[in-house]
């Protein structure tokens, strides 16, 4: 896989994600002045979980309360649903 179809494919994943999640891109762009989404792409950019990431993100598209345990960016997107 070359750099840019890694790039794509998490930045798929973390729309995915947050759409799962039910976080509005947008609205968390605003939050802290854009620091906690500035955290949230950089997290997910670095993370090593992508390919259980897609298989978790395939598994349904029913909406859940929380990132799974294995992502890096639980606790931020848990401080988004707090923020927002």
């Amino acid at each position: 896989m070359t750099l840019l179809q890694n790039v794509d494919r998490k930045a798929l994943n973390m729309g995915r994600m947050l759409k799962r999640l039910q976080l509005g891109p947008i609205a968390l762009a605003f939050v802290n002045q854009g620091r906690l989404m500035n955290s949230v792409v950089r997290t997910c950019e670095l993370c090593r979980a992508g390919t259980q990431c897609e298989a978790w993100l395939r598994k349904s598209s029913v909406p859940v309360g929380q990132a799974p345990a294995f992502c890096p960016n639980r606790r931020n997107l848990e401080l988004a649903r707090t923020m927002i």
